[in-house]
């Protein structure tokens, strides 16, 4: 059953479908589903996050990730303390699929949402981003995006380059205006970094950037990054790794196992900076570079060995945030196996 004004009581659950115009937002009270849409504005989403307060709402709000346009609402209601969760679209897609009637419109969307939130077990954490550590991700997020522009246009200018050289023909004139275009791309890039960090330093306590610096190869700038954006209220050394795309995803389908490779979930530019990390830390320190020493005899490849290293400088770093005052002993960290 579906009703258009929302009840005045505290509901059981919310759902909240977004487009760019507009919430649909779906109330859950015991078996009957109050309905109703607001504008998708940052104060029509503070007033809502407000009024469900006000009501003594307990239960879990359920968000499905959008583009951009989920930020309003789940911003307001991480700030006004609310329980929201930001599901993945492929895990609300599951639950829509799951209904006999195959109908797909914003209000039936914002009602399968409701509903995941009193039935689906494998919900994400609940939502704690702020306004400005959600502005350090979006920083990191156009460095990325900068990144594969400068890497895709310089191997278009080097394929240009060469195939000219081997004709024997001159290059396009505005290859040399390209090139130009490229360094400035680089500049901005490098400040980009530089602001980042700046960033991430305001945001981290000074308490964590020493203790991400204390471990072997992670540079104040990168332990700012880190203590900034992983929650050490929550999760594990695992779930950390798993965070950064560190883990290892593996298909397997009978006795066929296919071979293990990198998630990639998270920020790219994290985990490069982390295997940076893991390099720098098997160059500079005796006990890194003996368990990078041991890792190569047993077979391992070079990125695989620096992927190993950067894992075990993730979960360390957990540790360290459970137990502030434990210090870092490197030759426990990196222990070779007998």
């Amino acid at each position: 059953m579906t009703q258009q004004a929302h009840h005045l009581e505290a509901p059981e659950s919310v759902g909240v479908d977004v487009s760019k115009a507009k919430l649909a937002i779906a109330e859950r009270h015991h078996g009957t589903l109050y309905q109703r849409t607001v504008a998708n504005t940052a104060e029509a989403a503070d007033a809502l996050a407000q009024e469900l307060v006000a009501r003594g709402f307990r239960g879990k709000l359920v968000v499905e990730a959008t583009g951009a346009y989920h930020w309003p609402v789940v911003l307001a209601a991480s700030e006004q303390g609310l329980d929201s969760r930001l599901v993945n679209p492929l895990q609300a897609a599951k639950h829509r699929q799951g209904r006999v009637r195959k109908c797909k419109t914003d209000r039936v969307d914002a009602g399968v949402h409701a509903d995941m939130a009193l039935t689906e077990r494998e919900l994400p954490p609940p939502f704690r981003l702020d306004r400005s550590a959600l502005r350090l991700r979006q920083h990191l997020s156009l460095m990325e995006s900068l990144e594969g522009t400068i890497q895709a246009l310089q191997g278009t200018l080097h394929g240009h380059r060469e195939a000219a050289a081997f004709a024997g023909v001159a290059p396009v004139e505005s290859v040399a205006e390209l090139e130009t275009s490229l360094s400035q791309l680089k500049a901005r890039h490098r400040a980009l970094q530089r602001e980042a960090d700046a960033l991430a330093k305001q945001l981290d306590s000074q308490q964590r950037q020493r203790q991400w610096s204390a471990l072997p190869g992670i540079t104040e700038e990168l332990g700012a990054l880190l203590g900034a954006l992983l929650d050490g209220e929550k999760g594990s050394g695992k779930s950390w790794v798993a965070f950064l795309g560190l883990d290892i995803s593996v298909r397997q389908s009978g006795r066929l196992v296919g071979k293990g490779k990198l998630s990639k979930r998270g920020s790219p530019y994290l985990r490069k900076r982390l295997y940076q990390a893991a390099w720098g830390a098997a160059m500079n320190h005796p006990q890194a570079r003996a368990y990078y020493d041991s890792l190569k005899a047993q077979g391992r490849a070079h990125q695989e060995a620096l992927i190993i290293i950067a894992r075990k400088l993730v979960r360390a770093g957990f540790a360290l945030t459970q137990d502030p005052g434990r210090g870092v002993d490197a030759n426990r960290l990196f222990q070779v196996s007998a």
